[in-house]
């Protein structure tokens, strides 16, 4: 919606689930211009993401399933029906670590 690079999280979001939204949309912004996303649409508009319901603890949204969520809004670009996320990825794109270095 039209506004000035706003973020509003509605529905039953806890601390994780709002942290997932700010770093999948900071990483959206990130690759906007590798995605086609137009150069001025974060100034110009605000983003909003309700989650009607959150997961369970155990099985939360990873950031990266809001990431694909954004990228296809705003590159119009749907996600293939056959594909599931879970997981998580560091900005980096590397798997979590598994202890070590």
């Amino acid at each position: 919606m039209r506004g000035e690079k706003g973020l509003t999280l509605t529905g039953q979001l806890g601390d994780v689930m709002k942290e997932s939204a700010q770093a999948a949309l900071a990483y959206v912004r990130s690759k906007s211009k590798e995605l086609g996303i137009e150069e001025d649409f974060f100034e110009k508009n605000d983003i909003h993401i309700h989650c009607q319901r959150g997961p369970s603890q155990r099985t939360g949204f990873s950031w990266v399933t809001m990431f694909v969520a954004l990228t296809s809004l705003l590159t119009n670009k749907p996600v293939r029906s056959d594909v599931a996320m879970t997981g998580e990825i560091t900005f980096a794109g590397l798997g979590p670590s598994c202890g070590g270095d």
